[in-house]
C-alpha cells in the first residue's frame, strides 16, 4: 500500500487504472498492462499471469513484466497442483511466500534453474469467478510484504480483475470466431478459381495454418503398394526442409489415424506412444502438440461393378503447435476436419478425373463432387453456427429438412412443380438462413432468457448480416436463390415482419395459379419469395417444437394449430398446409423424435471412436 493512502483510496486508484486498461482489444498488450499494475501497487521486481484453460485443466503461461527469469516460453502449461499455485485456488484468497528461494522448483517457468535477480518473496494472487478459476498471478520481491492490510487488498484486486479478463477472452474467442467464419466463407469463394491439384491443398493447409494459428501443417497420402504414408504438402517454417519424407506404416500419430480411421488430438507429444519422432529430426522443427485426422474420400467403381461407392482413406492431415501454446479445442478439430475433407475431395477428383478422361465422364462426375464438396463446406459452416449459438444446436439443419419435405408435399399435391435441382437450392437455403447469426454478439445468442427491446433489435438485424457477410465474400452470385432464404424468412405476409417490412407474396414461375380464396390474394413484385414463405414455415415449426432456455418446447400438435392461425396473416396457408401434410406422412419429426433415435447410434460411436 502506498504511505498516507487509504486502502479506499488506492483501491478506487486502481479502479479507475483499471477501467482504462481493460478497453484495449489485444489480449497480450491487456496482459502486460495487468501485470504493470500489479507490480506498480505492489512495487515488485517481476510478475507473471497464467490463464486457467478449462478443456488441459491447466495454467497457461500468458504474460512475463520485469526482470526475465522465466526458462519456459509463453504458452507453457503448468499443472494447477503445483505448490503455492494449488494452495492459492483451493483457498481462493492470495498467498505470502517468505522464501521463494527456497520453492525455486515449484515455481513454474524456472525449471529449477537460479533467475537472474535474487529470489526472496512472492504473492500469489487468485483470480475467481466465483468458485470458478480465471487464472493466477504472481509477484516476486514485493516491497510491501506479508501484511493482512495488504494481503486483503491483493485479494480485492483479484476479484476486481477476474471478470475483466474473463469478459476480454469471451470477447477475443467471439472475434476469432468471426473471423475464422468469414475466412472460410473467402476460401470456398478463391477455390473455384482454379482447378489445378497441389494449388488447391497449398491454399487449403495455408488456411488451415492461418485459422487454427498454428505452426505448421501437412498432408500425408498412404502408398498403395508399401502402406507407408508420404508428406505431400507441408506449410511453415521448416517445411522446405522436407522432401520425400516417409512415415513407415501404422507408425506414428499419422499411422494411427489413417490405419484406424479416428481423428486425434495431442496436447502432449512427449506422453503420447505413437510419437515418431524421425519427422522432427529431419526437418528440425519441435513438434509440442498435435492434431490429426483422417482424409476420407467415396471411391467410385467402374467397369464390372459400376456405380458402386465405397469410402476409403486415402491419407491423412496434421496441424502442429497452436502459436499461443494453448490447446487444440473441439471447435479446431470441426474447422480442420471440415477443411480436410475439402482436401481429400480434391485429391479423389484429381484421380477421378484421369480415370474418366477414357470413358468421357468427366462433366457429370466432376459435376457431382463438386457439389458434393459444396455441400459439405456449406454444413461445415452450420456446423459452425450452431456451435456460436448452442441454443439452437441443430436447428439450421432441420429447418433445411422440414423446408425440402415441405416443397416435396407442394409438389405432390400438384401445387407447384419444382426440379430436383430447385430442392437441392431449398436445402441450401434452409441450412443458410440463419447465417448471419455470426454477426450477433454471443451476449445476446447465449442469454439464458428473454431478449430485452435492444436485444432483441440487434437479433433482428441477422438477415441483413448473413446477406452482406456473403455479399464481402463474393458468394451471392453463387447463392441469387438461397439468398431470398436468408433476407425473407422472417419477413410476414401482413406487412409486420422484418427486416424489410415486405408485404404479400411474388409467385415464382412454378407456381399454379388456382389458389385464390386461400387469404392470400396480394401478390406484388416486393413480396416474399416462394422459398422464403417455405423456410419461414419450416423455421417457426423447429423454433417453437425445440427446447429453448427460457421455455420447454410445444408439442407438434400445439404448433400445428398455431400455425394454421397465423397462416394468411403472417404465414403462407400453401405452405402451412403442406407442412401439416408432410408431418401426418411422417417427413417431418421434431427435436425430441431426432434426438430419440440418433442417441443410441452416436453412443455405439462415441465407443467405437476411444483413443
Amino acid at each position: 500500500m502506498s504511505k498516507g493512502k487509504t486502502m479506499f483510496q488506492q483501491f478506487s486508484e486502481v479502479t479507475q487504472r483499471i477501467n482504462q486498461i481493460v478497453a484495449d482489444r489485444d489480449l497480450g498488450k491487456l496482459f502486460d498492462q495487468i501485470l504493470d499494475l500489479i507490480m506498480g501497487v505492489t512495487e515488485s521486481q517481476a510478475a507473471v499471469l497464467y490463464l486457467y484453460d478449462a478443456t488441459s485443466k491447466d495454467l497457461i503461461l500468458q504474460a512475463v513484466r520485469g526482470s526475465a527469469f522465466f526458462q519456459n516460453p509463453l504458452g507453457s502449461h503448468v499443472p494447477v497442483d503445483q505448490g503455492a499455485i494449488r494452495e492459492t485456488l483451493r483457498l481462493g484468497h492470495p498467498l505470502f511466500i517468505s522464501d521463494a528461494s527456497a520453492m525455486l522448483h515449484a515455481i513454474p517457468g524456472t525449471n529449477g534453474h537460479t533467475p537472474e535477480i535474487l529470489l526472496q518473496t512472492m504473492y500469489c494472487i487468485p483470480l475467481m469467478l466465483g468458485e470458478q478459476p480465471v487464472g493466477v498471478a504472481q509477484v516476486f520481491n514485493p516491497s510491501k510484504v506479508d501484511q493482512a492490510e495488504q494481503l486483503e487488498f491483493l485479494h480485492l484486486l483479484g476479484m476486481l480483475l477476474a471478470p475483466h479478463i474473463e469478459k476480454a477472452q469471451r470477447l477475443s474467442d467471439e472475434q476469432r470466431r468471426a473471423r475464422r467464419f468469414k475466412s472460410l466463407i473467402g476460401i470456398m469463394a478463391h477455390l473455384s478459381t482454379t482447378l489445378e491439384r497441389d494449388q488447391l491443398l497449398d491454399d487449403i493447409m495455408t488456411y488451415v495454418q492461418e485459422l487454427l494459428e498454428v505452426e505448421a501443417t501437412s498432408i500425408w497420402i498412404r502408398d498403395e503398394h508399401t502402406g507407408d504414408l508420404v508428406l505431400h504438402i507441408a506449410t511453415g517454417e521448416r517445411s522446405d526442409q522436407l522432401r520425400e519424407v516417409r512415415v513407415p506404416a501404422e507408425q506414428g500419430i499419422i499411422g494411427y489415424v489413417v490405419s484406424s480411421g479416428k481423428s486425434v488430438v495431442v496436447n502432449d507429444v512427449l506422453q503420447n506412444a505413437h510419437f515418431y519422432r524421425g519427422v522432427d529430426q529431419q526437418s528440425g522443427f519441435t513438434t509440442r502438440s498435435i492434431m490429426c485426422v483422417p482424409l476420407r474420400a467415396s471411391e467410385i467403381q467402374l467397369g464390372g461393378r459400376r456405380g458402386e461407392i465405397k469410402e476409403t482413406i486415402i491419407g491423412g492431415a496434421q496441424a502442429l503447435n497452436k502459436c499461443d501454446g494453448s490447446p487444440f479445442n473441439e471447435e479446431d478439430k470441426v474447422l480442420f476436419q471440415m477443411l480436410a475433407n475439402q482436401a481429400a475431395t480434391i485429391l479423389q477428383l484429381s484421380d477421378l478425373y484421369g480415370e474418366l478422361s477414357r470413358l468421357n465422364l468427366e462433366l457429370m462426375h466432376s459435376y457431382n463432387e463438386t457439389r458434393k464438396m459444396f455441400r459439405g463446406f456449406i454444413n461445415g459452416i452450420t456446423s459452425f453456427i450452431d456451435r456460436k449459438d448452442p441454443y439452437t444446436r441443430g436447428h439450421s439443419q432441420r429447418v433445411a429438412d422440414f423446408s425440402v419435405a415441405i416443397a416435396r408435399e407442394l409438389n405432390r399435391a400438384n401445387r407447384i412443380v419444382l426440379s430436383e435441382e430447385m430442392l437441392h437450392h431449398i436445402h441450401i437455403g434452409g441450412i443458410l438462413h440463419d447465417v448471419g447469426k455470426i454477426g450477433v454478439p454471443d451476449e445476446v445468442l447465449k442469454k439464458p432468457g428473454r431478449l430485452t427491446d435492444d436485444e432483441m433489435d440487434q437479433m433482428k438485424c441477422h438477415p441483413v448480416y448473413g446477406i452482406e457477410l456473403l455479399e464481402d465474400a463474393d458468394l451471392l452470385r453463387l447463392l441469387p436463390i438461397e439468398r431470398q432464404a436468408i433476407e425473407e424468412h422472417h419477413e410476414r405476409l401482413d406487412g409486420n415482419g422484418y427486416p424489410r417490412g415486405k408485404k404479400g407474396i411474388r409467385r415464382d414461375a412454378t407456381e399454379r395459379r388456382d389458389d385464390v380464396g386461400t387469404g392470400v390474394e396480394e401478390e406484388t413484385e416486393q413480396g416474399i419469395s416462394l422459398i422464403g414463405r417455405i423456410v419461414a414455415v419450416a423455421d417457426v415449426f423447429d423454433a417453437l417444437t425445440s427446447d429453448r432456455p427460457y421455455r420447454k418446447a410445444m408439442s407438434a400438435e400445439e404448433v400445428l394449430v398455431i400455425l394454421r392461425d397465423s397462416a394468411g396473416e403472417a404465414l403462407d396457408p400453401m405452405c402451412v398446409e403442406a407442412l401439416v401434410q408432410a408431418r401426418k406422412n411422417g417427413r417431418i419429426k421434431v427435436q425430441r423424435e431426432r434426438e430419440a433415435e440418433y442417441l443410441p447410434l452416436k453412443r455405439l460411436e462415441e465407443q467405437e471412436m476411444l483413443f
